[in-house]
């Protein structure tokens, strides 16, 4: 019986590769030409018959995304179906530079429930009666409006990039939920160093960083000690071999005290070895990752409270808190945007950082010289 050594995947032809009639072990696909919107014809090696089988099957499938049934609006493939080659894109995206790993993580993190509740619908129907299903079943579910926002976001996201490799025909379009600003309270400088009182030296050091430079999670966490010059109590927020800033305006050099120099110095010499300033516990050859756990712990040990229960302040509370308390001082607005590396025309500032603490309304307090007779 003659072996097969050619066989097609529609159009698409797969044929063992031989040099002077003999076999070298590669398979070919031959991709016809104006297949994939190239008007040459394509040739690609692979590995094994089934590594080459399996391609065609993948260029076959991508290419009957595009060639859905426009009159039903049904494409044949789902959210789902479509959620892997978008991931792909995106990874790219990471790798080149042009997009941060956290933001992927938080991409996938909103996605990651809008799957599962939409993920088998054809993304030809999907519209915005599907996003208010969706809305108004998370809503049943207590869901804040600022997380379905922030998934339903993602959604949209997902689907024009359908819209613009031309797998649908329209982009999706539908209305946000009404999200009302949640009260943000810092604490006063006395509770903080309470809080601070009571965690481990290490995480204290990073919470004073934060609190008294305004560096945002990542840059703390991530920084090394070739950023940190204690000579002149400057610290310095650039690109790493593993740290990429935000945004242009987040290169930035911030000034810190001396008290904040000499925790730095007592902490490098108590510390393992590591580029990190704040390395991991379980491994110093990494950075840490996470602190919520410990500072939970100190504020309940503190005993700083708000209406009866431990004050909420997580480690982003600690950028809140330095521009805060930089307004409250009087410091120009153009300047605190410079220190926390945000864009003199960004919003944000305002909109989302700057908040009064209670004992600093204290004062303000108007009482009319009444009597009661």
């Amino acid at each position: 019986m003659t072996k097969k050594t050619t066989e097609y995947i529609k159009e698409i032809s797969v044929r063992e590769e031989r040099v002077n009639g003999k076999a070298t072990g590669r398979w070919v696909l031959n991709i016809p030409p104006n297949y994939d919107g190239n008007h040459k014809r394509k040739r690609k090696q692979y590995p094994s018959k089934t590594a080459a089988k399996n391609a065609a099957k993948e260029l076959v499938k991508r290419k009957q995304l595009v060639e859905h049934n426009t009159a039903k609006g049904m494409t044949g493939f789902t959210l789902k179906d479509v959620f892997g080659m978008w991931l792909d894109d995106e990874k790219r995206k990471v790798a080149a530079g042009h997009k941060r790993k956290s933001s992927l993580r938080t991409d996938l993190n909103g996605l990651a429930h809008v799957l599962k509740e939409m993920g088998e619908l054809d993304i030809g129907i999907v519209d915005e009666t599907h996003v208010m299903d969706y809305q108004a079943a998370r809503r049943k579910e207590q869901i804040k409006p600022v997380t379905i926002n922030t998934e339903t976001r993602k959604l949209k996201a997902l689907m024009n990039w359908c819209f613009d490799k031309r797998l649908i025909d329209r982009p999706l379009k539908f209305r946000s939920l009404r999200e009302f600003k949640v009260k943000t309270e810092v604490p006063t400088l006395d509770e903080m160093v309470k809080i601070l009182d009571e965690l481990p030296f290490k995480i204290r050091v990073l919470m004073r960083l934060m609190i008294e430079t305004g560096l945002r999670k990542s840059e703390a966490y991530e920084l090394r000690w070739e950023q940190v010059d204690l000579d002149n109590n400057r610290i310095h927020i650039c690109q790493t071999a593993t740290f990429d800033p935000k945004g242009e305006t987040s290169v930035r050099d911030v000034i810190m005290g001396d008290g904040l120099k000499q925790d730095l110095i007592k902490l490098r010499t108590e510390l393992e070895e590591s580029d990190w300033v704040f390395p991991s516990d379980k491994n110093p050859t990494k950075h840490i990752d996470n602190c919520r756990k410990s500072l939970r712990s100190a504020i309940v040990r503190s005993g700083v409270e708000r209406f009866g229960k431990p004050m909420k302040f997580t480690p982003k509370y600690g950028r809140k808190a330095f521009s805060s308390y930089q307004w409250i001082n009087g410091t120009p607005l153009e300047l605190i945007k410079k220190m926390m590396g945000h864009s003199p025309s960004s919003r944000v500032t305002l909109d989302h950082y700057i908040h009064m603490p209670d004992e600093a309304m204290k004062d303000r307090v108007i009482e009319m010289p009444l009597t009661i007779g």
